[in-house]
């Protein structure tokens, strides 16, 4: 940074490298196929999550963003507080039988992606699940969360205005072009108060709840193109 620059300036600075260095990674890490986990699977390869992945910092983005694209964020965040089960219902008797196997609980407990349920009634649940990819690299394991409840009941409709094609044509037309993936899906925080609507049981019966927006909430997916397209601008 050039002596006596900003301090606005360096704090944009010091956020486009962080996002960089933690939490992208090359598209060549992209999967080739992705199949669902067997429980030879399971014993064989090593749960794949960044432990040291840090959550992004939501307020410190809402502050970068436009009056509009704020108020898009807000909308479509306020989803991911909806209960899919009636106030008079705790949601117990329909929690899935799937559930979390005890070595890579140990292990997204470590990520800090899930803890013991608080004790506030449950609000909704998860299906975990993991899936194998086949990379150039080898096979990698990725737990997924679905929030099947929610996925259905949430009035959640995409917002993506697309351009002209003309619009996109030249970015891909040069000599170079960068393509962005990311090392983990659970790099947005969950506020407490949501928390009680994304649990699931580990294997020997204790209830957990997720710390980290899902990637399989169908709300998720803008939420982080809103995210890193703020970053990218910064």
């Amino acid at each position: 940074m050039a002596e006596g620059q900003e301090p606005w300036l360096r704090a944009e600075e010091n956020f486009f490298h962080d996002f960089y260095h933690n939490h992208a990674a090359t598209i060549k890490r992209r999967a080739t196929r992705t199949r669902l986990t067997t429980l030879q699977d399971e014993h064989a390869i090593p749960l794949q999550q960044q432990v040291n992945v840090p959550v992004l910092n939501l307020e410190w983005i809402k502050s970068r963003l436009n009056p509009a694209t704020l108020e898009r964020l807000m909308q479509v965040w306020g989803f991911v507080g909806r209960s899919p089960f009636p106030p008079s219902s705790s949601g117990e008797a329909r929690g899935g039988s799937w559930r979390i196997p005890t070595a890579d609980a140990r292990l997204l407990r470590k990520a800090g992606i899930i803890e013991d349920a608080s004790s506030t009634i449950t609000g909704g649940w998860i299906t975990p699940f993991s899936v194998v990819e086949e990379k150039t690299t080898g096979l990698r394991r990725r737990w997924i969360a679905w929030p099947r409840d929610k996925n259905r009941d949430d009035p959640y409709e995409a917002n993506a205005p697309l351009l002209h094609i003309s619009h996109y044509l030249p970015p891909v037309m040069v000599e170079a072009v960068s393509c962005l993936d990311v090392k983990s899906s659970f790099i947005v925080s969950l506020p407490r108060e949501t928390r009680h609507l994304f649990r699931c049981r580990v294997e020997d019966g204790t209830l957990v709840e997720l710390t980290r927006l899902p990637m399989g909430y169908k709300a998720s997916p803008e939420i982080l193109q809103i995210i890193i397209t703020s970053a990218i601008a910064v």
